[in-house]
């Protein structure tokens, strides 16, 4: 069953280098150890368990195979969730949108928390922020600046114009840095999803190999 071992590590080191693309490295290698600490405990009792029912060894290779897809996915999703603790703050975007139309590229202020899918220095940051900005409708683009050029005003509605497509801008970074971050390895595809839809995604997907695995099973 090495080779199933080793698919395992393999997987927990893609999910920890997706992790790291975005965050901090020790952290990332701190979760790998981790993980494949928890991988290598879970093969040996599921081989143990599989030895003792007596199933045939293509039978148990397959299983173990999607038990370990299943858990790492689980792993995976588990850190999709801990983003939300990165995410962008409609404040801190308030702040960089500002410094950004006005000109203020020298000494810009970004706050500790905001973290570019580039890169955590503070030119990536206010980079993503400069091109979800240039990205907005011209409409969008009117209603930031009109505000901007007289941020005293008492006109209300134009406060939650301002507001609106301030929360724009933050749902779309976020958007984009779960994107990046939540690459599915060796395929290229993003996934653009919610914490939510994520885990009923990964719950479903895994059910799906399981009722498949069941139709092929052998107990010849």
């Amino acid at each position: 069953m090495e080779f199933v071992l080793n698919e395992w590590l393999d997987y927990a080191k893609r999910v920890a280098e997706s992790f790291h693309r975005t965050f901090d490295r020790v952290e990332a290698e701190d979760i790998y150890q981790e993980l494949a600490i928890e991988l290598v405990l879970k093969e040996k009792q599921l081989v143990a368990a599989f030895e003792m029912m007596e199933r045939p060894e293509s039978y148990t290779k397959t299983v173990l195979r999607n038990r370990a897809w299943g858990y790492c996915m689980k792993e995976k999703n588990a850190f999709f969730v801990q983003t939300d603790m990165y995410d962008y703050q409609p404040e801190n975007v308030r702040i960089m949108i500002e410094q950004y139309l006005g000109g203020t590229t020298e000494g810009m202020m970004v706050p500790e928390d905001a973290k570019s899918v580039h890169g955590d220095d503070d030119l990536a940051v206010f980079a993503d922020i400069a091109r979800v900005v240039d990205g907005l409708s011209e409409t969008d683009q009117q209603h930031l600046e009109a505000y901007l050029m007289d941020p005293d005003s008492k006109d209300v509605a134009a406060r939650q114009r301002y507001s609106r497509v301030v929360r724009k801008v933050t749902d779309t970074l976020n958007r984009n840095k779960r994107k990046a971050a939540f690459e599915y390895e060796g395929t290229g595809s993003r996934k653009p999803m919610t914490n939510r839809d994520s885990l009923a995604a990964a719950k479903n997907s895994y059910n799906m190999k399981q009722k498949e695995n069941f139709k092929e099973r052998d107990y010849a």
